[in-house]
Formats: structure tokens, sequence, C-alpha cells
């Protein structure tokens, strides 16, 4: 057994691993054997029939499966013990290794290998720690906000005064129809007055510029991500299916149970303090985040690491095609530039976390879960029924790898944060938390300007 890694551009490494038969040879025997006696050959008794007709039969399938395991297990070893980081899925070459003839074997692994960069918190780095100011307007928000969610829907007979509505709009010339939803009090891209008399019996007939401002906003609006299908004004047939109005609760203990289930709130005073408390503990992790991000800027700005966008283009394109909810090869391009910074940014955690022996164990992880229930750690240890709770929980989080890694990181950032607030310069700053979002959001603008 021999293993070799080299070096290319833009990150990329391969390691090539080369297999003799005293490599594999006891396995694959193993394997044969197992076959052998789960495989009902004409002739033969269960587990009698010989390995040189077994091996005529499946020498290929059963050797080559266990030729690649045992290549990728070597290959996962090889990472560990030298302590290498990557992204992706590693592409593995079996150069057209003929499975029924060969006995030495060379299975290549190329993979986008992370650098391991020696970096660390610098300390004349101004990092800004910002103070969320909680408005009694915002507040305000947040509970009639609340109040939706858990409103009564009401059906109404027409669009006019409807919080939501399902509509239905035919063409003519081509023939087709379009079912789709809107909630005309946020409705910004229809001209709703045309059809502001639109009820469950009165359908309508107008034209499409009645409803649209311009063709190509019926297309955009109409057909996403598909071909323009409409190239001038029309005759269209609008008709209501369905809508509803909310009632929205009342402000009474019925309501705050529901909102706070774990808490015995008795007044809108407690629960305007509750709704406080828990969007102070939002704010505090975003701030937190924040901090990481302005760390992370930094890194970026003085560590260059290049990344195939190709390949990750391909193997995000290919992680999202069976998915239900996966992104789209368009979506994908319009983002690719995001996905590789991130990577970026999690690798430059990561190597914190490995220098200052940063580990997130499973307590964290509880404490995670918890804090989506809005429980401390002293309320898990108090109540059984809430341990037992966040127990199921957090099984239901392990079995979800994408939710498991977002913890994972979410838990990683926040003991980064604290280290950043004991090892760099920190510069407190009051703001409100629409104020944050829009400077978060001039940022944005100006690196996609760039």
């Amino acid at each position: 057994m021999k293993i070799e890694k080299t070096q290319k551009e833009n990150n990329l490494s391969d390691v090539t691993i080369n297999l003799e038969p005293e490599d594999y040879k006891d396995e694959y025997i193993k394997k044969i054997k197992q076959l052998g006696q789960s495989t009902n050959i004409p002739g033969f008794r269960p587990g009698k029939a010989p390995i040189s007709l077994l091996e005529k039969r499946y020498k290929a399938s059963v050797l080559s499966e266990e030729v690649l395991q045992k290549a990728y297990n070597l290959f996962q070893d090889f990472l560990k013990e030298n302590e290498i980081s990557y992204v992706g899925e590693p592409i593995i070459n079996a150069n057209n290794a003929d499975f029924e003839n060969d006995t030495n074997f060379t299975i290549n692994f190329q993979f986008i290998e992370l650098p391991n960069l020696d970096i660390d918190f610098p300390e004349d780095l101004e990092i800004t720690k910002y103070n969320f100011i909680i408005t009694d307007e915002q507040l305000d928000r947040v509970i009639e906000n609340m109040r939706k969610e858990f409103a009564e829907m009401k059906d109404t007979n027409g669009l006019d005064g409807a919080d939501f509505a399902f509509i239905n709009i035919e063409l003519d010339d081509p023939e087709v129809k379009k079912f789709i939803n809107i909630e005309p009090n946020k409705e910004t891209n229809l001209k709703l007055d045309a059809i502001k008399n639109l009820t469950n019996e009165n359908p309508l007939e107008i034209n499409l510029l009645d409803l649209f401002n311009s063709i190509e906003d019926a297309n955009n609006y109409l057909f996403p991500n598909e071909p323009q299908i409409v190239d001038g004004d029309k005759k269209i047939k609008v008709s209501l299916l369905m809508a509803f109005n909310n009632k929205l609760p009342e402000l009474n203990k019925e309501l705050f149970d529901k909102v706070f289930p774990n808490k015995n709130i008795q007044s809108e005073e407690e629960f305007r303090s509750a709704i406080s408390e828990l969007l102070a503990k939002n704010y505090y992790e975003a701030s937190l985040a924040n901090m990481v991000d302005q760390l992370t800027d930094y890194f970026l700005s003085q560590y260059s690491i290049d990344l195939p966008k190709d390949i990750l283009f391909n193997q995000i394109k290919k992680a999202n095609k069976d998915k239900k909810d996966g992104l789209s090869e368009e979506q994908i391009a319009a983002n690719i530039d995001s996905f590789i910074e991130n990577i970026k940014r999690e690798h430059f955690t990561n190597l914190l976390a490995k220098k200052y022996n940063i580990n997130v164990e499973m307590d964290d992880y509880e404490d995670h879960v918890a804090s989506m229930y809005n429980l401390t750690h002293e309320e898990l240890e108090a109540d059984e029924s809430k341990h037992e709770m966040v127990h199921h929980a957090l099984e239901h989080l392990f079995e979800d790898e994408k939710s498991f890694e977002d913890a994972r990181v979410n838990i990683l950032y926040k003991k980064i944060a604290n280290l950043i607030l004991d090892k760099c310069k920190i510069v407190e700053k009051d703001i409100t938390y629409d104020d944050f979002l829009k400077l978060k959001e001039n940022k944005n603008t100006e690196e996609i300007n760039k």
C-alpha cells in the first residue's frame, strides 16, 4: 500500500492510493464467502459452492466494492492523521480498473483542500458590539404579528377588504390558466383597483394591462422561471376562488398561553415583558454573530483563498438535484459567490476553534434546543417533562444533517464571539434593530457593487 498527495492550483489536491492484494484480499474473500452463504446456486447446497465459481459470477462487483471502500477509508484516515480540511465531496477516479483481471489498483481522490492557516485574533482590530434598543413601537409590531399568526380565518365572498385571496387568471390566447394567491393589503405588483369588485359570483373580464403595469411584469409574475408566454395586451378572465379575513385574537390569557406555553403570563404588561426578554436574547445572539462576521471580514481581506468555482457549482447542483425544495441551477449560479464566501468564513472559525481547543459538546446542543423553547438549562434540570421534550427534539435534530450542521455552526459562532469579547478591541454602540438591518443591507449593496 502506498499513499501520495499532490497539490494543484485553486487549492485542488490529489491523494493517490495504490493497493496490492495483501491490502484487500482477506476482506474480499470474506465477502465472497458471505455471498455464497446467502446465494442459491443450482447444483450446490447453500454455502457449499466453490469460491472459484462464486468468483466467476461475482468477482468484479464484490472486488470493486471492497477496493473502493478500502481506498475511501484510507483516504479519510490520511486526511484525519494529517489534519487536512476540505470542502465538498472528493471526486473518485479508479483509473479504468479491470476488476476481473487486475490485482493492483490505483485509486485517485481529487478534493478541494482548505489551507491550514495560522490565524489569530488581531488585538488592534476594532470590533463593534451592537447593543440593541427595544422600542415600544417595535414591541407593538411584534405583538401585531403574533396576533396575525394566531388569527382565525373567516370566509368572505369578495376581494374588497379581504386579507388573503386565491384568484384564477385565464388567457384565451394562448389558452392558459394561472392560479395565484395574494395578500391584497400588501400586494404591490398588481393594480387591484381593476378587480376590487371581484366576488365569488362575479368574475371579471378585463385587459391584461388593466391588472399589470407592463407585459414584462405580467410574464414575470405569472410565469416566473418559464419562457415568456404573453407577447401583448390581451383579454383575461379573473375569477375569485376563495377569500378570507383575519380575525385577530384579543390580548388575553388564551393568546399569552399560545405564544408562551411554558410561562404563566397573566397580563399584557407581563406579555410585553416576556416578548422584550425574547427579543433581547435573539438580538444578543445577532450581535454575537455580527462580531464573528466582522472578524471573518478581516480575515477575508488578509488571506486569499482561491477555490474552484466550477467544481463547487457542480457539487452544489448535484446536492440539490433530488431535494424537494432544492435550489435551481439559476439560483445556485446567482449565489455561488456568496456560497464560496461562506465556506471561507466557516473555515476561518474552524481554524480558530482548533487553535483554542473549542469543541461543541452534547450539553451545547441541549442548551441550543432548549433556547428554541425559551427554556434555560436550570429550567430543564428542574422539570423532567421539559427535559424529555428537549431530548425528543434533539433526536430529530441529529437525524437532520442540515439542521445538525446549522446548530453546530451557531454554537461555534457564539463561542468564537465570546473569545472576541476577551481578545479584541471592542467598541459598543446602541442601535435599534431596524437601523442594524439597514446597515447590513447597505453593506451587502456595497459588496454587490464592488
